[in-house]
């Protein structure tokens, strides 16, 4: 049986803390979010590895490392609105959820927000997300939305200019 707090651990020091991301704020919020909780039961033992897990095809639950990278580079502030696009089964909204004021997890596959739903329900969270469904087919311009935050209204109307202006953008 695998332990999965002592992996937890072990996967912030030999993942995260040799490849110079030591930031506090992420490291407590990583520790804080069990990745085995957003995996089906056959591939929790996996949750840990230094790897892109697949939960969905061709949608995968993001390696630690680069996750790591990826929240040290966006300077999330406890202030920060995020908008997690493509969010899968909501590891990345639970990570979020302990460094910004608020995320919204978006999705266009209805099943892993479900999932996700269900996955952040399960660990008690701070309720400061919410999971919207992106009524999108597959060629969805996320990118676009990625490059050009003036071009965010077209990828996802928000109508408060304020909140449009604070948005944080985090592509799962």
């Amino acid at each position: 049986m695998i332990d999965f707090n002592i992996a937890r651990k072990n996967m912030i020091h030999s993942q995260l803390k040799v490849n110079n991301i030591t930031e506090d704020n992420i490291l407590e919020a990583i520790d804080s979010v069990p990745r085995e909780t957003f995996l089906p039961t056959y591939l929790k033992p996996r949750a840990y590895l230094d790897e892109d897990i697949q939960i969905s095809s061709n949608r995968y639950l993001i390696e630690p490392m680069v996750l790591g990278y990826i929240l040290k580079i966006s300077e999330i502030q406890i202030t920060d609105v995020v908008l997690d696009l493509a969010c899968g089964s909501g590891y990345t909204t639970a990570v979020l959820s302990r460094l910004a004021k608020k995320v919204y997890g978006v999705d266009n596959n209805k099943l892993l927000l479900s999932q996700a739903t269900t996955n952040l329900n399960l660990l008690n969270l701070h309720p400061n997300y919410k999971f919207l469904f992106l009524h999108q087919h597959r060629h969805f311009p996320w990118q676009d939305c990625l490059l050009d935050k003036d071009k965010l209204n077209l990828c996802f109307p928000i109508q408060d200019k304020d909140l449009k202006n604070r948005l944080n953008l985090m592509l799962s």
